[in-house]
């Protein structure tokens, strides 16, 4: 490590990264000129994150009952509570009812829309299995 001699504030890491500690460690975040996302931008993300949502499961939805169509079998115990009752898509539609209504009468939140994005992930992990189970039965 090389740096200024009795200074002790610049470290050069040899590899053409520099450090300069000499600015106030306030400088690196001032709330008055940090840049916030607009109000608006962020009911758009939770918009497309709930359709999403509502399109995966549609799709969800689908592929399972095609798969149990084609011979597999529902791992999921709560998922085959339902299924065997006929009231997966009932449960499913119901559900997001409910968070197309908070999310669209709720003030926007980071943490909300981060975990909501998760969920998004999740069932697109889904999707994808489903499809994994659908061709090794010869249903895709």
């Amino acid at each position: 490590m090389r740096g200024d001699p009795g200074v002790g504030t610049r470290i050069d890491a040899s590899d053409g990264v520099v450090i300069d500690l000499r600015e106030p460690a306030t400088a690196a975040f001032n709330p008055a000129t940090t840049q916030t996302i607009d109000r608006q931008v962020h009911r758009r993300v939770r918009l497309a994150g709930v359709t999403a949502l509502v399109a995966l499961n549609a799709l969800d939805v689908f592929t399972t009952y095609r798969a149990l169509d084609a011979g597999a079998q529902e791992a999921n115990p709560v998922g085959a509570f339902l299924i065997d009752r006929g009231m997966l898509p009932w449960v499913k539609l119901a559900v997001l009812a409910v968070l197309v209504l908070r999310t669209t009468k709720s003030e926007p939140k980071l943490g909300t829309t981060c975990a909501l994005w998760f969920v998004v992930g999740v069932y697109s992990m889904v999707i994808v299995i489903n499809a994994f189970t659908l061709h090794a039965h010869g249903a895709l």
